[in-house]
């Protein structure tokens, strides 16, 4: 009698949660990340070639085969292959007039 007590007391120790309803659904997962789109200030590409020491990478886009010039620090991490955003050379450095005192 003390093995069948045991065991009806150690059954429901490894019981399993409830199951879900079935009429509920997972919601529907991206089967990959959306890759975002260049826009005016950002050039988001595909890297093809890396120029290292001339800080230059060679990127395809939706505007087609762009090179750019990147930091020192970006022509270090991007490997061929990688999709990554740039800023446009417009966007580095803004032009503004001075304000008048």
């Amino acid at each position: 009698m003390a093995v069948i007590a045991l065991t009806v007391l150690v059954i429901p120790t490894f019981a399993q949660p409830p199951m879900p309803p079935a009429d509920i659904a997972d919601p529907p997962r991206p089967s990959h990340a959306p890759v975002p789109k260049s826009d005016e200030h950002r050039i988001v590409g595909k890297v093809l070639q890396v120029d290292r020491e001339g800080r230059l990478v060679k990127l395809a886009t939706d505007e087609g085969v762009l090179v750019v010039e990147v930091s020192s620090p970006a022509s270090q991490a991007f490997r061929v292959g990688d999709i990554v955003s740039v800023p446009r050379s417009g966007a580095e450095s803004p032009s503004a007039s001075p304000r008048d005192k």
